[in-house]
């Protein structure tokens, strides 16, 4: 079970726009996955959702398969 107002309550009378939400971007990518050619982080995503981070931002692009790798188009 998840604590009340994030486990401090001296959050929970605060409105939402006065509450910060640690953010992961490029969450996806991450030193736990094999291969992972430029991960941005160490942990995977049930990592950081353990850790607090409530916020996951995903950049989706098209990839084309080159080898044993996957490439961003960038055209």
């Amino acid at each position: 079970a998840t604590p009340a107002c994030n486990g401090l309550p001296e959050l929970c009378g605060r409105r939402l726009d006065q509450a910060v939400f640690p953010a992961a971007h490029n969450a996806m990518s991450n030193q736990q996955i094999p291969g992972w050619m430029f991960p941005h982080h160490e942990k995977d995503i049930p990592g950081h959702l353990a850790d607090g981070v409530r916020a996951l931002v995903f950049d989706v692009h098209y990839g084309l398969s080159g080898g044993s790798r996957i490439k961003t188009d960038l055209s």
